[in-house]
């Protein structure tokens, strides 16, 4: 992937932040001032241009699963009372739960309001794409909870299960 697709891919995500008169504006701002790695962006624009996607396309898509992949952060933040991230203040540490946890659920939003767009661009395969998008995070989901159920993960293989069940579903819907 081209760094002028990854930098169109950082435009986009900016783009969508939302305006000065949010509430959750400051939020925002804050979290991507560093974007990571985006791996799982980097991930679906490879596979879109592999596929013969529209470039505009294939943007959009992997804006959503960045989106939902730094949703399922900050939770994780939340959940793990992290305090660091990507080298500066969680968003929790930073502006507290409640809005965390509304930032949070805001980027799922967005994340989904972009993916059934890509959706619409992609000629008929794009509910297929939301559908693994949802699931992606849904299996994320139930692998952070694993965490949190009541039973300790105290073995290794029951702890590369939780990681994996974290991990590999917002991979798997990049691709």
């Amino acid at each position: 992937i081209s760094s002028k697709d990854c930098q169109a891919l950082g435009e986009i995500i900016r783009d969508l932040l939302p305006g000065s008169e949010n509430p959750i504006y400051a939020v925002a701002n804050f979290h991507f001032e560093s974007t990571g790695k985006v791996l799982r962006g980097r991930t679906s624009l490879a596979v879109g241009t592999a596929i013969g996607l529209k470039r505009e396309t294939a943007l959009r898509w992997a804006a959503a699963v960045e989106l939902m992949h730094n949703a399922s952060l900050i939770h994780d933040d939340i959940c793990d009372r992290d305090h660091r991230r990507r080298n500066q203040s969680s968003v929790q540490a930073a502006f507290g739960v409640p809005l965390a946890l509304c930032f949070g659920d805001w980027l799922v939003a967005r994340s989904f309001e972009l993916g059934v767009s890509a959706a619409e661009s992609s000629g008929g395969l794009g509910a297929a794409a939301v559908n693994s998008l949802a699931m992606g995070m849904r299996r994320l989901c139930e692998g952070q909870a694993r965490e949190f159920n009541g039973k300790p993960v105290l073995i290794w293989e029951d702890y590369f299960r939780v990681v994996e069940e974290k991990t590999v579903p917002l991979v798997l819907a990049a691709i």
